[in-house]
């Protein structure tokens, strides 16, 4: 089964047909031509709209389903409203204003591209006097905590940030000696005061890599960075509410989501009671947790990952 029929399945949930929030599932195919557009609307209301298209709708519970299979003439857009008062447009869920199209992945670093996050650090001595991000050419200066320390060593920028169960260090490097450094890895260092609490503070311990090598990694995956695997199996560790995409998610060989976000997470099935959207559009997949937060998987076929590929923590 694929990941749309694990979601649907999932919260559907048992014989009698308990169902745990609204998800609205919009799956396009493509088309043949330049035809079709799909409208469906949940809303309240209760009006219901399609367009000439070739498409096939349903409901199964509190959940849309919208699948487009494209059409031979006009458009091939497809629009899902699911929001009570059944206003045009994406919304997901209660009025919530969910995204749930193919832009839901969309964020403030989307004109960067796959590029990384860059940022230039003002030294003096061993110590960091202001950092600054780059973007769109323009240096956007970034605060740095009362309590947070960041200190030169060598080539590399350490950050070091005080959180809620311990300290968070993210190392940057320069690798070009252009100036412009990049994030190279992190690690989370939970205090012994709170190690013993699960679900409220991160389970890895381990380093994170932003860039791959040929092994299995553990990789941070960070909003505003696309992150890729390597030839080995790999797990990609969500530790942040945004907008995240992976650029090269690959179940066959092994790789991981793995959900580690210390925000009370006790099980997928916990996890997935916040899906708001579900959508995949020319091989990208979507999955939406209302309008603050989603997770792209670019360039994969839904039949090969489903929510065995999963794993959440915390």
């Amino acid at each position: 089964m694929s990941i749309i029929g694990d979601i649907v399945e999932e919260v559907v949930g048992d014989s009698d047909g308990e169902t745990i929030g609204d998800i609205e599932i919009d799956i396009d195919l493509g088309g043949s031509g330049d035809g079709g557009d799909a409208v469906t609307d949940s809303g309240d209301e209760g009006d219901s709209e399609s367009g000439s298209g070739n498409s096939v709708g349903g409901t199964i519970g509190n959940i849309e389903v919208d699948i487009d299979l494209g059409s031979s003439g006009g458009e091939n857009n497809s629009v899902t409203d699911s929001g009570n008062e059944g206003n045009s447009g994406s919304n997901s869920g209660n009025g919530t204003g969910s995204d749930s199209n193919s832009n839901s992945n969309s964020n403030s670093n989307s004109s960067q591209g796959d590029s990384p996050k860059q940022y230039v650090f003002e030294v003096d001595g061993n110590r960091v006097t202001s950092m600054s991000e780059l973007f769109n050419g323009t240096l956007r200066p970034l605060v740095i905590g009362e309590n947070d320390t960041v200190v030169v060593e060598g080539d590399i920028i350490i950050h070091t940030t005080q959180t809620h169960f311990g300290d968070h260090i993210t190392w940057y490097a320069d690798s070009n000696k252009d100036g412009l450094h990049t994030r190279h890895s992190e690690l989370c260092v939970v205090s012994d005061e709170i190690s013993h609490k699960p679900h409220t503070i991160p389970a890895i311990i381990d380093i994170l890599l932003y860039s791959s090598t040929d092994k299995d990694d553990l990789l941070a995956v960070r909003e505003g960075d696309v992150s890729f695997g390597g030839l080995g199996a790999d797990r990609f560790v969500v530790r942040e509410v945004g907008h995240l995409k992976i650029g090269d998610f690959d179940s066959s060989q092994g790789d991981e989501l793995v959900f580690d976000l210390g925000l009370g997470l006790t099980s997928l099935e916990h996890l997935v009671s916040f899906v708001t959207g579900v959508t995949y559009n020319n091989q990208d997949l979507v999955v939406s947790f209302g309008t603050e937060a989603s997770v792209t998987l670019v360039g994969i076929d839904i039949n090969n990952i489903g929510l065995n590929d999963i794993a959440v923590f915390s």
